[in-house]
């Protein structure tokens, strides 16, 4: 019956529908429901897979969401979240981790949100939806915060999130061979999965999987290359190696497919960082890693606008206005924070205030349905400079963290992870230099916030090996246990 009703319904709800039929039917042969449905959620966390219970169309202006909406990461969200009320509510002794050095910034980031929200021109329904986007952030930081544990949990959502890599490079390489979305707008990308933009005289054909822009997709992929490139290094099982190769090369050409300059130019620095400290902890030489580091980029950028003709096109041939708009809006943006230097001009609401600030020459506010190319720049202008400082605070927290986490001795696997997870905050921090993102509304920033702190505890535990009481066969067990993580096959989680 259930199926029968879904299938006079849109395609994105018929087949949301019999995945969810699908997932029910399997759940009682689950063990451990609650980590499925975690695991599940990682994998559709980059799948623009969103649904407006309430959608506006035809506004004058532009907004980060246009309705009341939720997604299939929130599906399976809300699961995890009536699955961890119900272990607090029968279990006495659970104790939740509030982490204050990112909670009370947070919190302090909400009342600056509230009080924005006010002069917001906004329709109500879409401050509704962009407050509960703004709590469910918070939510996932603690909900991921205080439920992965154990180091296994840990390499499992690592992994998956590489297999997600994996998954949408395939799909950015066919669409960019097939020269379409694949149909993926089945999957609410609303045909926006595949662009033809103009490059001087040409045309550069742009992918960008499930994630709906190219730029994101550069993003998303860029963050994973640096934690893969990382892992092989990693004193880790050859087969797990064997398998991170060929998954770093394709991600690595899908990337390129995205032909996002800002992608580009941020994985040349964070990859590079990462690549010669990867070098550095094995060679112990600081003359050699850096001349390897330099000479496989070189090799590599060379091989890239040499072979892929679209490369040199996106970096040496005039765009039509793409690149030269972005000084522009980032008058019109310092503009705004000009004349409301505390509390901004409130959440989502830059486009539908332009024109007011808008004194350039251009007239980029009529011309360009776009916010500023720069999320710090985009957050003080919509919520003010107090909010700019408490958001650089928490970004600062984590890159202490992840230092922690890269130097620690303790545990060889966490630290080359550390080091990973350098590179790939590095690659997001450069890359909202260059473009926007409405951090608020994009789940994985706090997820993985969240799984960077989770490590940097493991990072800076004590283990069994700094135990004298122990024999040394003891210590050379544990140690082994320690580098074959993760495990041989997928069989052992």
């Amino acid at each position: 019956m259930v199926i029968t009703f879904a299938s006079g319904l849109e395609p994105k709800w018929f087949i949301s529908i019999a995945l969810a039929l699908i997932c029910l039917s399997v759940s009682p042969l689950i063990r451990e429901k609650e980590k499925f449905i975690l695991y599940v959620s990682v994998l559709v966390l980059p799948i623009s897979l969103d649904f407006f219970l309430i959608h506006f169309e035809n506004l004058p202006y532009s907004l980060p969401i246009s309705g009341l909406r939720f997604s299939a990461f929130d599906i399976c969200f809300f699961f995890l979240l009536i699955s961890w009320a119900v272990r607090l509510a029968s279990v006495r002794n659970i104790q939740i981790r509030l982490y204050p050095y990112v909670s009370i910034p947070f919190a302090l980031l909400f009342i600056i949100f509230l009080l924005a929200s006010l002069s917001s021109p906004i329709p109500s329904i879409i401050k509704l939806s962009y407050t509960w986007y703004f709590i469910k952030s918070w939510l996932i930081f603690i909900y991921i915060a205080n439920n992965v544990q154990d180091r296994r949990t840990v390499f499992v959502i690592v992994s998956l999130f590489l297999i997600s890599g994996v998954i949408q490079s395939f799909l950015a390489i066919a669409q960019y061979a097939t020269g379409g979305t694949l149909g993926l707008d089945l999957f609410g990308e609303s045909g926006k999965g595949y662009f033809a933009m103009k490059a001087g005289a040409d045309t550069v054909n742009r992918v960008a999987g499930t994630l709906g822009h190219p730029n994101t997709l550069g993003m998303f992929l860029g963050m994973w290359l640096p934690v893969n490139l990382a892992l092989i290094f990693a004193p880790i099982s050859k087969r797990f190696k064997c398998m991170l190769i060929p998954s770093m090369v394709l991600i690595s050409i899908a990337h390129t497919l995205t032909f996002s300059r800002g992608a580009w130019l941020s994985l040349s620095i964070g990859g590079s960082i990462t690549l010669y400290w990867c070098i550095l902890k094995r060679t112990k030489n600081k003359i050699l890693s850096g001349f390897l580091t330099t000479t496989i980029l070189i090799i590599f950028i060379a091989s890239a606008v040499t072979l892929v003709e679209p490369v040199q096109q996106r970096l040496f041939k005039y765009d039509y206005g793409s690149a030269s708009m972005r000084i522009p809006l980032a008058k019109l943006a310092l503009n705004m924070i000009q004349h409301n230097p505390f509390i901004g001009v409130g959440p989502g609401s830059f486009h539908a205030v332009a024109h007011k600030y808008d004194t350039t020459r251009e007239g980029i506010s009529y011309s360009f349905q776009d916010p500023v190319h720069n999320t710090f720049l985009l957050i003080t202008a919509e919520l003010g400079i107090p909010a700019l400082g408490i958001t650089l605070i928490i970004i600062g927290y984590i890159f202490v963290n992840i230092l922690r986490t890269a130097n620690s001795r303790d545990d060889p696997v966490i630290s080359y992870l550390g080091v990973g997870f350098f590179g790939a905050w590095l690659v997001w921090t450069i890359h909202q230099l260059v473009d926007y993102e409405y951090i608020f509304l994009f789940s994985s920033f706090w997820f993985n916030l969240a799984l960077i702190l989770v490590i940097t505890q493991f990072a800076t535990k004590k283990l069994p090996l700094k135990v004298k009481s122990i024999s040394k066969s003891q210590q050379n067990t544990v140690r082994k246990e320690i580098t074959q993580y993760p495990p041989k096959s997928i069989s052992e989680y």
